[in-house]
C-alpha cells in the first residue's frame, strides 16, 4: 500500500535564492500556519527557524526563491557568483 508522500520542491537555481537575512519577514499563511509567522531575522536562531519552515512546507520553488539566501544556506559549498 502507498501511502502519502509530499512532493519535494527544488529551487531552479541557487542563484535565485535572494531572501532577506535581517529584519522582520512574515511567512504567507500557506507556509506558517502555526499563527507566528514573524520571523526576526536579527534575533539568534530565528533565521534558522525561517529556513526550516520553508525548506519543510514549500510548494513550489518560488517559495524557496523568495525566502533562502544562497549565501546564508549554502556559506562555503556554494559561494555566491561574483559579478
Amino acid at each position: 500500500m502507498r501511502r502519502y508522500a509530499k512532493p519535494v520542491v527544488v529551487a531552479d537555481d541557487l542563484a535565485m535564492l535572494n531572501g532577506r537575512t535581517s529584519g522582520v519577514v512574515t511567512l504567507p499563511h500557506h507556509l506558517d500556519w502555526s499563527g507566528a509567522a514573524d520571523y526576526n531575522l536579527d534575533s539568534a536562531g530565528r533565521i534558522v527557524d525561517l529556513y526550516r519552515t520553508v525548506l519543510i512546507e514549500a510548494t513550489k520553488a518560488t517559495d524557496l526563491h523568495e525566502f533562502l539566501d544562497q549565501a546564508t544556506l549554502f556559506p562555503t559549498a556554494c559561494p555566491a557568483p561574483q559579478a
